[in-house]
């Protein structure tokens, strides 16, 4: 399931595992704590993982 155009859809799986997703960790978060940082929200994006 995606979103697409503001509404959610199905595309293949190849589509989705086609690029390969990075999260950066020591920005996102809290390794002891395993959780992420809930420090600031404002113009953050919804998703942290970005393409590489």
């Amino acid at each position: 399931v995606v979103l697409k155009n503001g509404r959610y859809d199905n595309v293949p799986l190849e589509v989705v595992t086609s690029t390969k997703k990075t999260v950066n960790v020591d920005k996102y978060y809290n390794k002891e704590r395993l959780r992420p940082l809930y420090t600031d929200f404002e113009m953050q994006p919804l998703f942290i993982m970005a393409s590489d």
